[in-house]
């Protein structure tokens, strides 16, 4: 009977989301805030319904046709999709995303190139490659995240790349890379 109730609840708040965003999807004008939103469907629905999720993130694709940013920023949400079930299919989405978005010099751009990487990152980890997780930081999400301008981000990295160090007992080589995300996390601290 509980189980009956959470299910029930589930998908009442699920259509809620769905008929919210609906709601807004018929009021926009614009091919990019269209865009943006079945983006936005598609990645709050990861955890409920992966269909529904990638089918939306789909359709936003397809308006996205012929705009760079916004074709990357798809592939981007769709390898997010593909992380809680197809790492191979998520691994190519984020290598689409990092194609479309690269030659695109804006921070927003930079930034979810950063972003896709540090998710290639977290997929080779969960494949047991932490030397590959440690790289893909250290030489693509970290310093994107810099040039993107998103210091919270690089500071976040560091303290990702520290955990592998201290899970196998490099704790020379943690404590270097926390105390880098310390000192990032003291400059944006409150004076």
């Amino acid at each position: 009977m509980l189980f009956i109730c959470c299910a029930s609840v589930t998908v009442c708040a699920q259509q809620a989301l769905v008929d919210s965003l609906t709601h807004r999807l018929n009021k926009v004008q614009t091919m990019a805030k269209k865009v943006e939103i079945y983006y936005q469907m598609g990645d709050d629905l990861v955890n409920q319904d992966t269909a529904k999720a990638v089918s939306f993130v789909r359709k936003g694709l397809s308006y996205a046709k012929g705009s760079p940013f916004y074709e990357g920023l798809g592939y981007f949400y769709l390898g997010r999709v593909y992380m809680e079930f197809s790492r191979n299919k998520a691994v190519k989405s984020f290598d689409s995303a990092i194609y479309y978005l690269a030659p695109i010099a804006t921070a927003e751009s930079v930034i979810y190139q950063s972003r896709a990487w540090a998710n290639k990152a977290v997929l080779a980890q969960m494949n047991g490659d932490n030397t590959t997780y440690i790289r893909l930081f250290l030489e693509k999400a970290i310093p994107l995240a810099g040039k993107g301008g998103d210091s919270l981000r690089m500071a976040d990295g560091y303290t990702n790349v520290s955990l592998p160090f201290m899970n196998f007992g490099q704790y020379e080589k943690a404590i270097l890379y926390l105390n880098k995300s310390a000192a990032l996390f003291r400059r944006l601290g409150p004076e």
